[in-house]
C-alpha cells in the first residue's frame, strides 16, 4: 500500500577482484531495480533513490532513503509503468505513467496528480525532464500486433524488434509544460520512436531515436521545439555504422555508443563512445581497446564514464560480469577501461540490465543486478585507483 515503510538492512561485501566495498541496498524480497539510468533517479543531495519493486505482487515505485536504510512505497494500483519513471529532484516529485495516464506523486505528502491522458491504442515511452523540473518530454507510439512470438526465429538480431520496426507504428513526440499544464506535439511520423530525451538545460531541444537494430536506421535526431526544425544529429552509413543508447550529458551535449564495420558481411570491429553538440558540431570519438559496454553513462564532471561490461584483455570470457569505469584520452582518442567490481547479473531481461550511473557528486556508482534469482539495487564507490586497467 502507498506509504508503507520497509526497514532495510544494507549488506556490504568486499569485491572478490578489486576489494572495493559493494553494498546491496534492497532486501531480496521480490525483485527491485532502478528505472532507466539516463534519467534523474537520485536526490540532489544524494539522500534518496527512486526504485521499482514487485514485492507486493505488482510493480510499484518506491523511494530508498539511504541514511535511514528505509524504503517507502509511493504508488499503488495496477498498470504502473515503472521502468520509464523519473525523479523531479528540484521539486521532490516522481513522474510516471499508469494505465495511459501521465501522473506524479509528491514525496512529502504522497499526493497524486493526473496530468495528461495517452490516447487509446498507444503506449508511452520513458519520461524525460529538464533540470528545473518545468518541462517533461516523452513519445507515445501505436500499439501493433505482431506475428506469433512463440515461433519467432531466435537466431535473428533483435528478435521481435525488427518486426515491430517494419510495421512502422505511428509515433508522436510530446513536450509537457508542468507549470502551465499545457502540452505540445513537437514531431510525429510513422516510425518507431523511443529514447526521447529533453535537454536538461534547454527545453527547446529534444533528442529522440528511430528504434530497431542500430545499423538499420538513421538513429539519432534533434527536434528544436521553438523553430519546428528536425534533423539527424550524427549521419550514419546504412548497415555499416551502429549508434545508440544516446543521452544528454550535464553540459547539454549528447553522448552515445557506436560501432563500425566497412562491409555488411563482417562483424563490427571498432567500438567506442562519441560526444557531440546538439547542432552536430565538435564531434569527438573515443575507441575502446576491445568491445564496448552494453550501456554507459558519464559522470557530471564529464571526465569519466561507467559501463556494465569490463573488457580489459584479449580472450576474456567474463567481460559481461563486471562494472567498469572509463577514462577518455583527448590526445589519442582512446579509452582506458578500469574493472571496478563484479555485478554478475543474468541479463535475462531489461530489468536485470545493470544500467550503472553516477551520484551527483560523482563519488558513487549505482547499479542493478539479477543474481541468485532476484533483482537488487547496489552501490559502490567510483574508485579509479582501485580498478584493474585494460591492457
Amino acid at each position: 500500500m502507498k506509504g508503507d515503510s520497509i526497514k532495510l538492512d544494507f549488506a556490504t561485501r568486499s569485491d572478490p577482484v578489486t576489494g572495493i566495498p559493494v553494498t546491496r541496498l534492497s532486501d531480496g524480497i521480490g525483485d527491485t531495480y532502478h528505472p532507466y539510468f539516463t534519467m534523474p533517479l537520485l536526490a540532489s543531495d544524494g539522500s534518496y533513490l527512486l526504485v521499482a519493486s514487485n514485492r507486493t505482487g505488482e510493480w510499484q515505485l518506491h523511494i530508498i532513503y539511504l541514511k535511514e536504510q528505509r524504503m517507502v512505497q509511493v504508488t499503488e494500483g495496477e498498470g504502473v509503468q515503472a521502468q520509464g519513471a523519473l525523479l523531479d529532484r528540484k521539486n521532490h516529485r516522481v513522474y510516471y505513467i499508469q494505465q495511459n495516464m501521465l501522473k506524479s506523486v509528491r514525496l512529502d505528502t504522497l499526493e497524486d496528480i493526473a496530468h495528461l491522458h495517452i490516447p487509446k491504442g498507444f503506449y508511452a515511452s520513458q519520461l524525460s525532464i529538464t533540470d528545473d523540473g518545468r518541462y517533461l518530454a516523452f513519445t507515445y507510439t501505436e500499439e501493433v500486433e505482431l506475428c506469433d512470438p512463440s515461433k519467432a526465429d531466435r537466431t535473428t538480431v533483435s528478435l521481435l524488434g525488427r518486426e515491430h520496426f517494419y510495421r512502422r507504428p505511428s509515433s508522436v513526440v510530446i513536450r509537457y509544460d508542468v507549470q502551465r499544464d499545457k502540452y505540445q506535439a513537437v514531431w510525429g511520423e510513422r516510425e518507431w520512436i523511443s529514447h526521447t530525451n529533453i535537454s536538461p538545460l534547454d527545453p527547446n531541444l529534444i533528442l529522440f531515436c528511430h528504434e530497431t537494430s542500430w545499423y538499420l536506421v538513421q538513429r539519432m535526431w534533434i527536434s528544436k521545439v521553438n523553430t519546428d526544425e528536425v534533423y539527424p544529429l550524427v549521419r550514419q552509413r546504412y548497415n555499416l555504422d551502429r549508434i545508440g543508447h544516446e543521452f544528454f550529458m550535464a553540459d547539454g551535449r549528447v553522448a552515445a555508443q557506436f560501432s563500425i564495420r566497412h562491409t555488411p558481411d563482417v562483424p563490427f570491429y571498432q567500438h567506442g563512445d562519441l560526444f557531440v553538440c546538439t547542432d552536430g558540431t565538435q564531434e569527438q570519438r573515443f575507441f575502446y581497446p576491445y568491445t564496448r559496454p552494453e550501456h554507459f553513462q558519464m559522470n557530471h564532471a564529464i571526465d569519466m564514464g561507467v559501463g556494465d561490461y569490463a573488457h580489459i584483455r584479449a580472450g576474456q570470457t567474463d567481460k559481461k560480469s563486471y562494472i567498469s569505469l572509463q577514462k577518455y584520452h583527448q590526445e589519442t582518442g582512446s579509452i582506458t577501461v578500469g574493472l571496478l567490481c563484479r555485478h554478475d547479473s543474468s541479463w535475462q531481461d531489461q530489468k536485470s540490465h545493470p544500467h550503472p550511473f553516477f551520484s551527483w557528486d560523482d563519488q558513487t556508482v549505482f547499479f542493478s543486478s539479477h543474481t541468485n534469482g532476484r533483482c537488487n539495487v547496489y552501490m559502490a564507490p567510483a574508485l579509479w585507483e582501485k580498478c584493474i586497467y585494460s591492457e
